[in-house]
């Protein structure tokens, strides 16, 4: 089971397959596949990494940001 205070789930036994995401979405988005994927003898790891994201986000806004004002000056 997902457990809210870790910042990754782990179910199942077997060969293990890591589960990743993107932004803006968070480990949750892999709920069915992590029961299917528990239920059929394998190992399903996702890690949270919405910290990453909000970092990767603001790298894109600042070069967003970079980019209007050098088109603008």
């Amino acid at each position: 089971m997902p457990h809210p205070h870790r910042s990754y789930d782990d179910e199942g036994d077997g060969l293990a397959i890591i589960l990743l995401h993107g932004y803006p979405f968070k480990r949750s988005m892999w709920r069915e596949q992590i029961d299917f994927l528990r239920a059929h003898d394998f190992r399903a790891i996702a890690p949270d990494l919405i910290e990453m994201s909000d970092k990767l986000q603001l790298v894109a806004d600042s070069i967003e940001h970079e980019t209007l004002r050098a088109t603008t000056s």
